[in-house]
Parts: structure tokens; C-alpha cells; sequence
């Protein structure tokens, strides 16, 4: 995977093969959400995964997204399962014209995950403010699916309560 990655342009890559190794992963990751939180006065995430395969396509879309609503979006994830988690940035921008961009960002984050037959939540889950794009994305037989697994587990409905409602 390492040669392959270096043969179509990574700069380096860092094969995580010892507990060292891996530490230093997890504090560069958690750098990286310190640096974009640093850069802004608000954010919100879009949590989508994407066969690995379209990586790449989602995030240069994401990048030219930016210039077309006028919000810095970064973005960064894992590479090996396809989950990519972007970051809408809202800078110092007044509260109704941050909440109308974003909108129209995470619309057309979602809808390009779900054209590169991706999904609404690699990892993070649905929660609250996902749910719009969970039901836009999703056909009645992954709804179904996803009922009978919240069924299975929680039959009583008691875990999460208030979240996505089945």
C-alpha cells in the first residue's frame, strides 16, 4: 500500500507498526482538529464516507466547494476505511449569512458523498443535526435495515434518546 501511495504522488507515508508509531498518529490527528478549531469562531462537520476509491474526488470537491460559497472548508480522515470527516469553517461571518452558507454547504457535501455512492455517517453517527441528510440519502430498505438493527439492541428505546427516532 506504502509503494503504491508513493508511486501516485504521496510525499511520504508513515506505516504505523509499533505503539510509538501509533501514539504519534493519534496526536497528529488531534492536532490537526486543534489547528482548524484555532482558525475559526464556529464550525460544523460533515461525517461522510466514500468508497475508498473516491477519497480523493470528495476531497477536491470540497476544496473547490470553498470558493463557490465563500467558506474555508479543510478536511482530513481516513483514508483506509473512506471516511472523510470536512470541516465548514465560519470565520467572522454574521450569524445568518454563517447559517446560510453552511446549509448550503453540507447540501451539497451530502449530495456529492451520495453521488460517489457514499453514505450519510462514516463513524460519528446521525444525532440531531444529521438527520435531514439521513433521510434525504437513504432508500426505505436501508431505513428498514437500520430500524431493525436499533430494534434488536435497544428494544426498549432507551439508548440515545431523542436522536434519530425509528
Amino acid at each position: 500500500a506504502a509503494e503504491i501511495c508513493l508511486a501516485n504522488g504521496a510525499l511520504d507515508v508513515l506505516i504505523s507498526d509499533t505503539e510509538d508509531r501509533e501514539d504519534s498518529i493519534w496526536k497528529a490527528r488531534g492536532a490537526f482538529l486543534e489547528a482548524i478549531k484555532a482558525g475559526t469562531t464556529d464550525m460544523d462537520e460533515a461525517d461522510i464516507v466514500v468508497p475508498r476509491s473516491r477519497v480523493a474526488e470528495m476531497m477536491l470537491y470540497a476544496h473547490a466547494l470553498q470558493d463557490e460559497i465563500g467558506l474555508r472548508i479543510k478536511g482530513f480522515g481516513h483514508a483506509g476505511d473512506g471516511n472523510v470527516h470536512i470541516y465548514l469553517l465560519r470565520g467572522d461571518l454574521a450569524e445568518e449569512e454563517w447559517q446560510c452558507r453552511l446549509k448550503v454547504g453540507m447540501d451539497r457535501l451530502y449530495a456529492k458523498g451520495r453521488e460517489l455512492e457514499g453514505r450519510t455517517s462514516g463513524e460519528h453517527g446521525i444525532g440531531w443535526a444529521k438527520r435531514e441528510y439521513l433521510k434525504r440519502h437513504s432508500n426505505l430498505r436501508e431505513i428498514e435495515i437500520m430500524r431493525a438493527v436499533k430494534r434488536a439492541f435497544d428494544p426498549d428505546m432507551i439508548l440515545n434518546p431523542g436522536k434519530v427516532c425509528w
